[in-house]
């Protein structure tokens, strides 16, 4: 920006003295100078929007040139005012293109969507909550839940295990949050076979869950241990109102008894062991 500037100074300085010396008639040699002069500062210019060492070389020969000039004046016994002048052009160039550097491309930014909206991260704090309450966690917070169920040794059944993302990570709402919850220790084919058992007690004779647990310890019965009847039952999906009602049905057609005497049968723990609630059930729903 110097350079071009002085360019521009020069320039306007030897039009105007060329102006003057034809205006007066006089010798223009001062004008011829300071265009020279505002010419070689445009080269310059030039040379150093092309490239910063090629403007330091510039000077560097210009310096060289100058020293080489000085020293034949020296043995022809010449003038060397002009051999100093561009031994002090040249020093001149070549300090400034080294005081100065080319700049860095400056890589372009990626564009940023003014657009799309920012997702606020918020810490994730589902560690040790029940099912229902990390799944209202979840909800309130704008993350989705997810439950996983694996079989855990040392956690009681529907007892949390562990999660993914860990808690206390931050993540964007939207985010999907990962529970394990126990479902308590993995079952022995014992438990297993005592649960087939119980599911066709339930589904084919439609006992009590009682009963069925009667059933599955009896030495006269099946002879499942005690754990593994009780797994059973645990585990066992049943109606046992609509057990009970299927009984109901069948002492009211088989043996004509009356809904007094089926509740009484219903309820009895030498009968079918249903609960109260399941035995008015059934006589409440047995047909006219």
């Amino acid at each position: 920006m110097i350079l071009f500037l002085l360019f521009l100074v020069l320039l306007v300085l030897g039009i105007v003295y060329f102006i003057k010396s034809k205006k007066n008639n006089e010798p223009n040699d001062k004008a011829k100078k300071t265009l020279m002069a505002s010419l070689a500062f445009f080269v310059l210019f030039v040379i150093r929007c092309v490239s910063v060492d090629a403007f330091m070389m510039f000077g560097f020969v210009g310096f060289v040139f100058g020293i080489g000039y000085f020293v034949y004046c020296l043995f022809k016994k010449q003038p060397k005012k002009k051999a100093l002048y561009m031994i002090l052009a040249g020093f001149l160039v070549f300090a400034y293109a080294g005081s100065i550097s080319d700049p860095e491309p400056i890589e372009s930014s990626p564009e940023v969507s003014t657009t799309k909206e920012v997702k606020k991260k918020k810490k994730v704090e589902v560690a040790d909550l029940s099912q229902t309450d990390a799944q209202a966690w979840c909800n309130e917070n704008g993350f989705k839940f997810s439950k996983e169920e694996d079989f855990s040794d040392s956690v009681a059944e529907g007892g949390f295990i562990s999660q993914s993302p860990a808690a206390g990570t931050q993540l964007e709402k939207g985010s999907t949050v990962t529970v394990h919850y126990s479902k308590g220790k993995e079952p022995t084919m014992e438990d297993k076979n005592a649960l087939a058992k119980a599911e066709g007690y339930s589904s084919r004779m439609h006992m009590s869950k009682a009963a069925i647990y009667d059933q599955l310890t009896s030495s006269y019965g099946e002879g499942f241990p005690p754990e593994a009847a009780q797994y059973a039952v645990d585990h066992l999906v049943a109606d046992y109102k609509a057990n009970a009602l299927e009984k109901a049905k069948s002492y009211q057609t088989n043996m004509h008894m009356s809904r007094s005497a089926i509740y009484d049968q219903l309820t009895s723990s030498y009968g079918e062991q249903f609960t109260a609630e399941e035995a008015q059930y059934a006589v409440d729903n047995l047909p006219q």
